[in-house]
Order: C-alpha cells, then sequence, then structure tokens
C-alpha cells in the first residue's frame, strides 16, 4: 500500500525547484526553523546549525546530525509529503513540542507539509519543524516567521 500512496503522491509532485525558489523572500525569525531545501543534494539543512535533517528509521525521531550525504539525510519534498528516498517513508508530526518521525506515507494530515520560505510548515497543525540540537529529536513548534 505504501508503493501506491507513495507512486501517486510522485505522480501529483509539481515543480520542486520552482516552489523553493520561488519562495525564499519570506524569513526565519527562529534560526532553529531555518531549513535550506537543496533540491540537487536532496538534502534539508538547517541554516542556523549547517546540520542535516536526518531520519533515523520507522517510527522514530527525526534528528538533525553533521551531513554526510548518505540515504538516512536524502529527502524527496513532494507537494504536500517529504519522503526519505531510501526508505520510502514520510515525515510525519506527532503533535505540539513532541518528536517528528518517520512513518509509511498515508498522506494523512500529519503528513502534509508546505515549505513556506525557509519554513517547513504542518498544513494541518500549522506547526513548524525544529531543531532541538544536535542529535536531538526534532518537534513541531509554533511558527516563528
Amino acid at each position: 500500500m505504501r508503493r501506491g500512496v507513495f507512486g501517486g503522491l510522485l505522480m501529483a509532485a509539481v515543480s520542486v525547484g520552482a516552489i523553493l525558489e520561488g519562495s525564499a523572500s519570506a524569513s526565519v525569525v527562529d534560526p532553529r526553523q531555518d531549513w535550506v531545501v537543496d533540491v540537487a543534494t536532496a538534502t534539508i539543512r538547517n541554516a542556523a546549525t549547517g546540520a542535516c535533517f536526518t531520519g533515523t528509521g520507522p517510527d522514530r525521531a527525526t534528528i538533525t546530525q553533521a551531513c554526510t550525504g548518505g540515504p538516512a539525510q536524502r529527502f524527496s519534498v513532494f507537494v504536500p509529503v517529504i519522503a526519505n528516498r531510501a526508505s520510502g517513508l514520510c515525515l510525519t508530526g506527532t503533535g505540539p513540542f513532541n518528536p517528528t518521525i518517520m512513518q509509511t506515507c498515508t498522506g494523512g494530515p500529519a503528513q502534509q507539509f508546505a515549505v513556506q520560505g525557509r519554513a517547513i510548515r504542518n498544513q494541518f497543525s500549522g506547526l513548524c519543524l525544529t531543531a532541538t540540537g544536535p542529535a536531538t529529536p526534532t518537534v513541531m513548534e509554533t511558527c516563528r516567521v
């Protein structure tokens, strides 16, 4: 089933480069929410720390850590999901101040994200992806953009 949902989302993908580059004018007040989505390298890097968003496995907390370009740090941004290229799992918000995790892609509300300027916002909750420190879980917090 994951393949069907993921494949359907892939078919619905839009020009990601235009979305990401065209919206870079918004400024981020909280540096922990300042993300650079690099389509060329398929990485999502926190601009303040230089650390990369990293998926650690199914149902496990996502973290930021030194960028290696390894499979756990390579993501595709499809509107509205962010999926790890190696595992096919999707970024999933679990509520305010709770760790974000990677789960089977369903396209449900907890997996619907938009890149707005340099913030990554859950379209359902309105919360933003927030780095909490090196090798510690990323969380969803009130957007400060």
